[in-house]
């Protein structure tokens, strides 16, 4: 097993926004530069090398939010445009944009710049940067950025991937899609798959406007497009050495049926287009048993200042409160062996 490290900051913890500076943003892009580091000397002998990553952390999530609302419109193209020129302008004027002001697009740049510093670092030290999926509402800004940056710097390697919140009722298609994006460009694409930290927030919000949930409405839903998302990836990475995913999962039938698809398809399970994942100090008896099964298993580690990581591991119990509670079941088999040991000696 390995670390998975993730970097704690992220917007709710940022005090200020673009408005007063980019300090705290550029201070995020350091402490990601360290984390890739970090992954590079405590993960020597994978042969997969993954981190964590918060575009929230790099660029303001209002700009994110009017960046998705654009996107819906359907104007991607000058954003597409926009994007591009700043990656090929490093220290040139960049096109101004109808979308945003001046002090918006100042700060875009930034981050746009801050972000491929990052993703530039992961690919001369070959680590694969997994962007997390955030609020529904920002999401499209996310998931655009981060597919352009794919254009950049997946040529040979899955260094950006992206997250599918498998509690969407979109993600199914938004897989499809990015999945054929990258076909398309001939380029690499990976995955990181997971059912969501942010169901409660997405169902009070949908309320407040007077909208459809865009979450599913029950867990047994979610759990069968979960399983749908995974049975794509590993149906395409059967057949595309391009395609990579990370299973990240604490549900123990979704696991199972991973692996018998991986058995039935003849995929190494040490293939490095397959990882799984838990959070660290969860479902370790998974984990484990993963490992011990040939598998690439990786534990998702929080990493930062105790004032940013203490208020994001409370957000990240209250919001896989679902998680905890099962919890119960790794205690029940730790007392099993504590009690199997007593007993032997």
């Amino acid at each position: 097993m390995f670390p998975l490290l993730c970097n704690t900051a992220e917007e709710k913890t940022n005090p200020s926004s673009y408005e007063f500076g980019e300090t705290w943003f550029d201070s995020n892009k350091d402490n990601m530069l360290k984390c890739i580091d970090l992954t590079c000397l405590a993960s020597q002998s994978a042969v997969t090398k993954p981190v964590q990553m918060k575009l929230t952390a790099i660029i303001d999530a209002k700009i994110c939010k009017i960046l998705s609302d654009v996107i819906l419109k359907g104007h991607t193209e000058e954003l597409g445009s926009w994007l591009q020129s700043i990656a090929e302008n490093r220290s040139k004027v960049v096109q101004e944009v109808s979308f945003l002001d001046a002090e918006q697009q100042k700060h875009a740049i930034c981050a746009i710049r801050r972000l491929i510093d990052v993703f530039s670092n992961a690919l001369k030290k070959q680590i694969n940067v997994l962007v997390d999926a955030e609020y529904d509402d920002i999401n499209p800004a996310i998931n655009f950025i981060s597919t352009n940056m794919m254009l950049l710097f997946n040529k040979n390697a899955p260094v950006v991937q992206c997250t599918y919140q498998c509690y969407l009722k979109s993600s199914y298609n938004s897989l499809r899609q990015d999945m054929e994006f990258c076909k398309h460009f001939n380029i690499h694409f990976g995955a990181k798959v997971v059912r969501g930290a942010y169901l409660e927030s997405e169902r009070i919000k949908a309320q407040k406007l007077n909208m459809e949930s865009p979450v599913f409405e029950t867990w047994q839903q979610t759990n069968k497009n979960y399983n749908k998302v995974i049975a794509k990836l590993i149906e395409e990475i059967s057949k595309n050495k391009k395609c990579h995913v990370m299973v990240a999962s604490h549900n123990k039938e979704s696991i199972e049926l991973s692996v018998d698809f991986i058995n039935s398809l003849g995929i190494e399970r040490s293939s490095p287009q397959i990882l799984f994942a838990q959070l660290y100090g969860l479902s370790d008896h998974l984990s484990l048993w993963l490992a011990k099964n040939g598998f690439q298993v990786y534990k998702s580690s929080p990493i930062g200042s105790v004032d940013e990581t203490i208020p994001y591991m409370i957000r990240r119990a209250n919001e896989n409160n679902s998680v905890i509670q099962n919890s119960r079941g790794d205690r029940t088999l730790m007392m099993q062996e504590i009690l199997s040991r007593c007993l032997f000696f």
